[in-house]
């Protein structure tokens, strides 16, 4: 008998704070976080197993808060630019929404790069990867910027932006931690004033966090019960409720005990693994990585589970669902080979994502996109990985004190 260890009650624990989200297909299970008892699963002759079932749980999120200590040399892991355009602006108004855009993003992967680099892993191939793929969408980003066809007015307001975004793809490339630092002020500065006016570009400074607060006084989707907000019930199941029904508990458990070793091809066997990786972008990428440490440190953690981190920085639910052969899955499948892992072995998934370039759409419009976006990445996985059981699914953390 194999025992599956209490591994993914610390996952559990790790994240906090989540949100309804509704799975895709007749096979998906949805349940929330739960703490579920170490399960014993017996392992059988190798014989192929009918098509599994996926259960999907919900998770809450923690925002990890790393001390920077340490700045290494360089790396020199190769990747890929990604390919970013931006359509030509119709007007002032749409190049304004633009530039904030890429702004926005550009602010999450210099952050982004701050944490790796304050805590370098340099043994570790997928810490180098990280790096490397934070500094590629950053140098993606100046390049769309460049790629701009405007009149002298339009390319005097990209201008403070382009600079700044320059000076943090430097600094990513160097992983010079004060270098990430002073450009994040700089791109934090940039301004672009109204819609309307003279075309001016205003520079004022934005603080980072509103830490003053400590509530914006929302009702949490776990305390609004049977209340409605904006037409929308509360809870995390029907009626309001947040405990996981009977039915639901009881599927869950079934596929977790489904959960064995199997051999590269996907057959059981007792000497073989249990794959368990994320996906998502940056912010999934920072937490997963101290959860993966916590985990591997654990004694309680059965040799047979690989825990891999493929969530990778800029790669947003839009940029997942556009293309199921992106970029993407092609640095997960290598990080999978690195860690002798196959899609055949991988079981379970830790899925965390958020959209890019939301342009505030009205509620309940864009939870609805998002879901959607959802439901396609899952479609993906299970196609990729056809032995998937268990996926976990939270939501980001929430965002709303800040002020830039």
């Amino acid at each position: 008998m194999i025992k599956i260890p209490r591994l993914f009650n610390k996952f559990v624990f790790l994240v906090a704070g989540c949100w309804l989200l509704v799975a895709c297909q007749q096979d998906v299970l949805l349940t929330p976080t739960m703490r579920p008892e170490p399960i014993e699963t017996a392992v059988s002759t190798p014989t192929q197993s009918p098509p599994p079932t996926l259960t999907v749980a919900i998770t809450p999120t923690a925002i990890p808060s790393p001390t920077p200590t340490f700045v290494p040399s360089p790396a020199a892991t190769p990747v890929t630019i990604p390919v970013l355009t931006l359509p030509p602006p119709q007007g002032r108004a749409d190049l304004i929404e633009q530039l904030r855009q890429v702004q926005t993003e550009v602010i999450g992967l210099v952050q982004t790069q701050q944490q790796l680099v304050a805590h370098p892993r340099l043994d570790d191939p997928e810490w180098a990867g990280d790096v490397a793929v934070q500094a590629a969408f950053i140098q993606a980003n100046r390049l769309a910027l460049e790629g701009l066809s405007l009149p002298e007015a339009g390319r005097n307001l990209v201008a403070l932006l382009q600079t700044a975004v320059l000076n943090c793809e430097t600094a990513a490339l160097a992983e010079d931690l004060a270098g990430l630092e002073s450009c994040l002020v700089e791109l934090q500065a940039v301004s672009f004033g109204n819609s309307g006016g003279t075309g001016e570009n205003i520079v004022t400074p934005i603080p980072l966090v509103g830490c003053s607060q400590t509530s914006v006084g929302f009702v949490p989707l776990t305390d609004l019960g049977t209340d409605l907000y904006m037409g929308e019930q509360g809870g995390l199941y029907p009626n309001g409720q947040n405990n996981l029904p009977t039915d639901h508990l009881a599927a869950g458990l079934a596929q977790a005990a489904a959960i064995q070793p199997l051999d590269a091809e996907g057959f059981p066997d007792g000497s073989g693994k249990i794959g368990f990786i994320s996906v998502g972008m940056s912010n999934a990428a920072l937490e997963f990585n101290a959860f993966l440490r916590l985990a591997n440190d654990d004694p309680a953690k059965n040799d047979a589970v690989i825990i891999v981190n493929g969530a990778q920085g800029g790669w947003t639910s839009n940029k997942l669902t556009d293309n199921p052969d992106a970029e993407f899955w092609q640095v997960l499948d290598e990080r999978l080979a690195s860690n002798s892992l196959t899609a055949a072995q991988v079981q379970v998934v830790w899925l965390k994502e958020a959209r890019g370039g939301v342009k505030n759409e009205p509620f309940p419009q864009e939870p609805q996109i998002l879901q959607t976006q959802l439901q396609s990445i899952v479609q993906i996985l299970q196609t990729r990985y056809p032995n998937l059981k268990m996926l976990y699914l939270s939501s980001r953390i929430y965002g709303g004190y800040a002020t830039g």
